[in-house]
C-alpha cells in the first residue's frame, strides 16, 4: 500500500493512494484555494501507469506511461485527462535511496458551468515535470518527494510517501 501527501504551492494539499505499491491504478483527492473567488476547491481522480522499459546496460533509465481522468470543482466544474511518459533511474546505497525522474504530459481539459469563463473552452496543456524521491536507510517506509512542473501547469510540490515503495 502506498499513501502520499503533498502540499502544492502552499495553497492546498493532495492525498494519493496506490494499493499495488507500484504500477497500476491510483486514486487522488485534493483540496486547495479556488481559482477565481478563492473559496475552497476540491478535486479527485483515478490514474493508471505501466512500465514500458526497465533499465539495462544499453538503456540506462526506466520508462513508463501514465494516464488518468479527474474532476475539480471550485467556481465551476472542470474535467481533465492527462496522458504522458516518464523516465528515471533509482540509485541505492548504504546511506539510502535516490530516484530522480522527468516526465512530459498533455492534459486535455474541459470546463463546465455558468461560472466558467467564456474564453476557457476545451484546451490541451503541455507540462514537463522534474522531480526526485529520497529515502534514508535500508527501507523506503518514509520517502521525501520534491517536484516542479513547468509549462502550462507550473507547480512546485513537496511531500511525503509513507507505507512503501
Amino acid at each position: 500500500v502506498r499513501f502520499d501527501y503533498a502540499i502544492e504551492n502552499s495553497k492546498g494539499g493532495l492525498i494519493s493512494f496506490r494499493p499495488d505499491s507500484g504500477f497500476g491504478t491510483g486514486y487522488r483527492f485534493a483540496i486547495a484555494e479556488g481559482n477565481v473567488n478563492r473559496d475552497l476547491a476540491v478535486a479527485g481522480g483515478v490514474d493508471a501507469s505501466g512500465l514500458l522499459a526497465k533499465s539495462t546496460s544499453d538503456f540506462p533509465v526506466d520508462l513508463m506511461w501514465f494516464a488518468g481522468i479527474g474532476a475539480g470543482y471550485a467556481d465551476y466544474l472542470t474535467i481533465s485527462a492527462p496522458i504522458g511518459i516518464a523516465f528515471g533511474r533509482s540509485f541505492t546505497g548504504r546511506a539510502g535511496w535516490f530516484s530522480p525522474y522527468m516526465s512530459t504530459r498533455a492534459v486535455l481539459e474541459q470546463p463546465f458551468g455558468d461560472s466558467a469563463p467564456p474564453e476557457d473552452g476545451f484546451s490541451v496543456g503541455i507540462a514537463v515535470d522534474i522531480g526526485a524521491d529520497f529515502s534514508v536507510g535500508d527501507g523506503r517506509g518514509l520517502v521525501l518527494r520534491v517536484a516542479a512542473s513547468l509549462g502550462d501547469r507550473p507547480t512546485l510540490a513537496a511531500g511525503v510517501n509513507v507505507g512503501g515503495r
